[in-house]
């Protein structure tokens, strides 16, 4: 994923016009997480932080794939991406009750329309989490 680059100093007789697209900024949706390597041995419940939000668990075996709608009940998780900045996207692995939940890795979308992928490593675990930017 491309980092932001900081905007240039504004100048004091500079105006700027922003359009309408750049000032809705964008939204991302989870298209689906796929379990490249489990963390435990028969299977990991995993949840996505996405922005504030956190999802509900989902069970996952080795190499299964769940689309982004099996960790929320509405039809997909979307989160809003101001024009210039970006939502963080966190794979967690659940524990039990007494057991602190573990990050298994973290990715950005920026707004920037299009189909992303990322591989997020660790704690023993690796996943596939796939995602489109669009215009808000």
């Amino acid at each position: 994923m491309a980092t932001l680059a900081a905007a240039p100093a504004a100048q004091a007789s500079t105006t700027h016009v922003v359009s309408a697209a750049q000032a809705s900024g964008c939204e991302v949706v989870i298209t689906s997480v796929k379990a490249l390597e489990l963390q435990e041995t028969v299977n990991d419940e995993t949840y996505l932080k996405v922005g504030d939000e956190s999802t509900k668990a989902v069970k996952f075996v080795e190499g299964q794939t769940h689309s982004g709608s099996a960790f929320t009940p509405a039809a997909a998780i979307r989160e809003y991406i101001p024009f210039g900045g970006n939502v963080r996207i966190q794979v967690w692995e659940y524990d039990k009750k007494d057991d602190p939940d573990e990050l298994i890795g973290t990715t950005y979308a920026y707004c920037t329309p299009g189909s992303y992928h990322a591989e997020l490593k660790g704690n023993g675990a690796d996943y596939l989490v796939k995602f489109d930017v669009t215009r808000a």
